[in-house]
């Protein structure tokens, strides 16, 4: 492709192609066959209290084939004139639309917003799943997409996956340096831009090729192509699987439970090292044992696995017992180990009442944020990073089987089962399981072809290998988007933002959740039954847990989703191998394998990463460090860079294994805040005079480099107020 360069002043746009999409409505919505990519670029006054678009650029079809127009401007307003040239010139509106993709558009709508608003004299249209987290913005045709939604993960890195012709230009120029709209820029500021443009362009294009899609059929985020997948399997079997979709319906009260009981991973680390270097060298002295090791184990596609191997509710949800109805009986944890027995799974609404834990636990399973949901009065809490070692005071918790399994087996606690809801056990529906394999063959294959490459004496650089290691992560982020896709909640929030710049949820009655789950199901599109998501995770953590019992708690150091550190001792490696055998057992027996060159690759393993690590230590959740025998540190920091300013890494910024201890402050890794304009102040379109510059600015958002100090999260808490668990726990 050939870029042309073009001034705001004197560009003039071609008519473009428009494809008319498929459909029953009336009117037919037209798509552009083509796109335009756009990034500006931002600066701030010397205080950070001021920001403001210096210069901006998109792509635009040019008449000629295979060349581009690079249209570029230092002002808002310029931006506005142009967009209106190319709406009028192409009759946009609603039904007639042009897809402007721009890479964190929720930043960049922030400037430019308010200049299109009073440009075109519309508020335009926000689809965002949250304040500033916008998926979709459109202004009567120009449809502004989010591609990080598209891409998960920077324009850098996602160039360099797909292995781009072109890649951004970092550390080209000075973000610290303060530029006006008036300041001459040098050569290096319009090459970076530029190159941003060009690399957006260019990674659009390759995600299209890669997925052999159309602008029109271009998901709006990354697990649309996944639900793409998983609908064409779906409608391979439509009646039967539409009949098994609408006969899962949940109303009001099932999906609250549904809710209420949905939780993530568990990450989470042993506390009787928190914040202590284990190392292998005195462990070995300690217990006069040389054959203990550290050792890390990952389980195979963790999240698939338990959709192609474990069950889920199959039938409708229906009510068994309700205590309101029947106040002069009570059930019992006895009850509901029949119903399992029996082949059902459970949501249960039960108020727990005075939790100990057991002695010798050192992953405890209960939630804080679930138990300080629920609460029924004031609650005190003994915590342990987010977990639960004691509880004074009733609470009233949603749980299936799998989490009552773990409470009871850590914990003494009163309760009193209040609402019981059962559905018949069953596999996954055919169409994901169909969905995972497709998948998961994907990333087999492509991953055998990266290995065998490189065994072959290639190197990572060679295009061979490279092109093997991009359709590898393109197949491992489709297998992993099944999942996202599953615990989609079928209620959707509209996210609004008022005039001065104040963002609004929508507040929905029981009677609206009613309406829209009607909604819901009765639309012929849908296919997903949100439940699936919770068995998903839920199985996932029961096997996370099963391996830390298996392993040892003593053994235990820390677990992230589908990952275990432990100590070692061949012991416990023959405990865990012989689960591991047990597992490909069975999967021999049920088929839960796919097949590579006549050789069986094995869902539901528990592997070891092969690394010999001679120090382990962690601080809290999503903060761990390990060394290999090789010297190197490895780092996992939650809110700390891979690699900051100045070029600086996180692992080099640490220096040493035991300077993970709280009080340590990281400055070049410590990563960014976003700063957004204080209430009450001048929001809309203006001219303000800044440093003796007359400046085009509305609203902003400042990227703030900041430090990050490391803190130790273990605490004791008294909850007297009312706490939301998720933006839906009102429900």
């Amino acid at each position: 492709m050939i870029y042309r360069y073009i001034s705001w002043k004197d560009f003039r746009p071609i008519e473009l192609q428009f494809h008319k999409k498929r459909g029953k409505s009336e009117q037919k919505t037209e798509i552009a066959t083509d796109f335009i990519s756009l990034d500006t670029e931002t600066s701030t006054n010397f205080d950070k209290s001021k920001a403001w678009i210096y210069q901006w650029c998109f792509s635009y079809p040019s008449e000629d084939e295979g060349v581009r127009y690079l249209v570029y401007g230092r002002r808002p307003s310029e931006l506005t004139e142009v967009m209106i040239r190319i709406h009028e010139k192409n009759d946009l509106s609603k039904f007639k639309k042009l897809i402007c993709f721009v890479h964190n558009l929720s930043y960049d709508y922030t400037y430019f917003h308010k200049y299109l608003q009073e440009g075109f004299n519309s508020a335009g249209e926000i689809l965002a799943v949250g304040p500033h987290r916008l998926i979709s913005y459109n202004m009567d045709g120009i449809e502004f997409r989010d591609s990080l939604k598209i891409a998960q993960k920077s324009l850098y890195k996602w160039c360099k996956d797909l292995n781009t012709k072109h890649n951004k230009l970092k550390g080209l120029i000075d973000y610290s340096k303060t530029r006006y709209q008036d300041s001459k820029l040098d050569r290096n500021d319009w090459r970076y831009m530029f190159r941003d443009v060009v690399c957006l362009d260019e990674a659009i294009t390759e995600q299209l090729h890669v997925h052999h899609d159309k602008i029109w059929t271009m998901p709006l985020t990354i697990t649309g192509y996944a639900r793409r997948t998983a609908k064409k399997n779906f409608f391979k079997k439509y009646h039967r699987n539409r009949d098994y979709f609408t006969g899962k319906r949940l109303n009001y009260e099932k999906f609250s439970f549904c809710r209420r009981e949905f939780a993530g991973a568990i990450t989470h680390g042993n506390r009787e090292h928190i914040d202590m270097t284990v190392i292998v060298s005195e462990l070995q002295k300690k217990f006069k044992r040389l054959d203990i090791r550290i050792k890390h184990r990952d389980f195979v596609s963790h999240y698939p696995s338990q959709q192609k191997t474990k069950y889920c509710p199959a039938g409708p949800f229906r009510l068994w017992f309700d205590k309101r109805k029947n106040k002069n009986k009570d059930k019992s944890l006895q009850d509901l180990d029949e119903l399992y027995k029996k082949g059902y799974c459970y949501l249960a609404a039960i108020t727990f009442d005075n939790m100990r834990i057991k002695k010798g636990i050192t992953l405890p399973y209960a939630q804080t944020a679930k138990f300080q949901e629920g609460k029924l009065e004031k609650l005190y809490l003994d915590t342990d990073n987010g977990r639960i070692l004691n509880m004074k005071g009733e609470s009233v918790v949603v749980v299936n089987e799998l989490d009552l399994k773990w409470l009871r087996k850590q914990y003494d606690f009163e309760y009193e089962i209040e609402t019981v809801y059962i559905s018949k056990m069953g596999a996954f529906p055919d169409f994901i399981q169909d969905t995972v394999d497709q998948y998961f063959e994907g990333k087999s294959v492509t991953k055998k072809i990266e290995h065998d490459l490189k065994a072959s004496g290639m190197s990572e650089f060679d295009l061979e290998v490279r092109e093997a290691h991009r359709q590898n992560l393109i197949e491992k982020g489709l297998l992993n988007a099944i999942y996202g896709m599953t615990a989609t909640s079928p209620i959707r929030y509209t996210f609004t933002e008022a005039d001065n710049g104040e963002w609004n949820k929508e507040r929905l009655t029981p009677e609206d959740i009613e309406k829209k789950l009607n909604d819901f199901y009765d639309k012929k599109g849908n296919f997903m039954n949100y439940e699936l998501g919770l068995w998903t995770t839920a199985h996932a953590r029961d096997e996370l847990m099963t391996l830390v019992e298996l392993i040892g708690y003593e053994n235990f150091l820390y677990g992230d989703t589908d990952s275990i550190f432990y100590i070692s001792t061949p012991e416990v490696e023959e405990r865990i191998e012989n689960l591991n055998r047990k597992w490909r057992e069975e999967a021999d027996e049920k088929e839960y394998y796919i097949t590579i060159e006549g050789k069986k690759v094995y869902y539901h393993q528990f592997e070891d990463e092969g690394e010999d690590i001679i120090e382990f230590r962690f601080l809290h959740s999503k903060c761990y460090a390990y060394v290999t025998a090789d010297g190197e540190l490895h780092t996992t920091i939650a809110g700390v860079k891979d690699v900051g300013r100045h070029n600086n890494n996180r692992a080099a910024e640490l220096g040493d294994i035991d300077n993970l201890t709280a009080g340590t402050i990281f400055n070049d890794c410590g990563g960014t805040i976003i700063k957004y304009n204080p209430r009450g102040e001048d929001i809309s379109a203006h001219i303000e005079e800044i440093d003796g510059h007359e400046i085009e600015l509305s609203q902003y958002a400042i990227i703030m480099d900041s430090t990050k100090e490391l803190h130790n999260s273990i605490e004791s808490i008294e909850f007297t107020t009312f706490w939301e668990a998720s933006e839906d726990a009102g429900l």
